[in-house]
């Protein structure tokens, strides 16, 4: 901030608006690194977690749940990791940016083909049952089809961020 424009702030009373917006940045920098570190404890614990599914593959009775589960655990661990790479960002540049939230909706469509997929195959349903996973199949490769172009058409576009309003010190 230059000297004019402090001159300029202390002159019109605004002082403590710049000492609010200051320390509303620090607390919310600070809840930042919070968020970071509960994502992170969060993987960590769904990688324990998942350890004895990894075991259980090499069991010829439950071969194909745990595969089942194991997937399921990283693609889930994938999420998070996602969500934390956009909590990064957010803190280091202070702009949100879209493509992290599609990628995480298309890692939740993936994971619930896969679901739905080891559904039908494992449990032998009825007809009507069979009908409605598959449509629900067909929506979600939809819907990745398009989360996925939406990334194409962001990427090509070279300021796809939301620039969030902080304080910067460069005005009042």
């Amino acid at each position: 901030m230059s000297e004019k424009q402090m001159k300029e702030c202390e002159g019109s009373g605004s002082s403590g608006r710049m000492l609010f917006v200051r320390g509303y940045n620090l607390v919310s920098d600070l809840l930042h690194c919070v968020l970071g570190i509960l994502l992170l404890a969060a993987c960590a614990a769904q990688i324990v977690n998942a350890a004895p599914q990894l075991l259980e593959l090499f069991s010829a009775e439950t071969g194909m749940q745990a595969t089942a589960r194991l997937v399921d655990k990283v693609l889930f661990v994938m999420m998070i990791l996602e969500v934390g790479h956009t909590v990064l960002i957010s803190y280091k540049e202070h702009v949100i940016r879209p493509e992290p939230f599609l990628v995480v909706g298309i890692i939740a469509s993936i994971r619930r083909i896969l679901a739905l997929t080891i559904l039908v195959v494992e449990f032998h349903m009825d007809e009507k049952i069979f009908r409605m996973a598959m449509i629900e199949t067909g929506v979600l490769s939809i819907l990745i089809i398009i989360l996925v172009t939406a990334i194409i058409l962001l990427r090509k576009r070279s300021n796809t961020g939301v620039r969030l309003n902080r304080y910067d010190g460069d005005a009042c």
